[in-house]
């Protein structure tokens, strides 16, 4: 499994990277280290934009025009899923229960997995590209990686959307989810629909 995987600036592409927990941050953060190497991410934090930029500027990065942005949005049920089967599933010490997990779950929101992905989004003064995460491909193409598909975190699927629909606390749950419904929309609506295998099942974990 790789590393801790943040934020970052892509400084071979002047890119800035919003790596919002559990749509592929790994693999991306890996992929930019294969294509351009170790001292293509120039620093690395888990921040919304205007954090990014506040660091960028510190270190004299920030560029004179719009800087560009690009960021990974999830469909908010699906993420919250993956979140749920990474902190109390598969990485956990403890045998937890789904009831234990998503109590667990809505009293760590502030936790960035479960934050919602538009507290991530927080300026629109830059130029902001949005890539849904089933075309996660795109987003490879963007930090320009050129070699195979590869994912060496996929989790292990401990519950699914089913269980999390059909549990007592399921409405609360997609209320929290629809916090983040227009910000995926909005990522939709420049993306045909995806053919063939599901990006959740490609990236699930990352």
């Amino acid at each position: 499994m790789f590393g801790y995987c943040p934020d970052m600036f892509v400084a071979p592409l002047n890119l800035f990277v919003v790596q919002i927990p559990k749509t592929g941050t790994r693999t991306l953060h890996e992929a930019v280290r294969r294509q351009h190497g170790d001292d293509a991410i120039v620093f690395s934090e888990h921040d919304s934009i205007l954090r990014m930029f506040e660091k960028a500027s510190e270190k004299g990065l920030m560029p004179d025009g719009p800087p560009d942005v690009m960021a990974v949005v999830r469909e908010p049920v699906s993420r919250f899923i993956s979140a749920l089967n990474h902190s109390f599933g598969e990485f956990s010490d403890e045998e937890v229960s789904l009831d234990d997990a998503i109590n667990r779950a809505f009293d760590s929101r502030r936790n960035r997995v479960f934050r919602a992905q538009c507290g991530y989004i927080d300026t629109e003064g830059c130029n902001l590209q949005l890539i849904p995460f089933d075309h996660f491909d795109a987003a490879l193409e963007r930090i320009g990686y050129r070699g195979p598909s590869f994912n060496d975190s996929a989790s292990i699927k401990r519950w699914r959307a089913d269980d999390i629909k059909k549990h007592p606390r399921g409405k609360e749950i997609l209320e929290h989810c629809r916090l983040d419904d227009k910000l995926y929309e909005r990522a939709v609506s420049s993306f045909p629909a995806p053919l063939g295998e599901s990006t959740d099942e490609k990236y699930d974990a990352a």
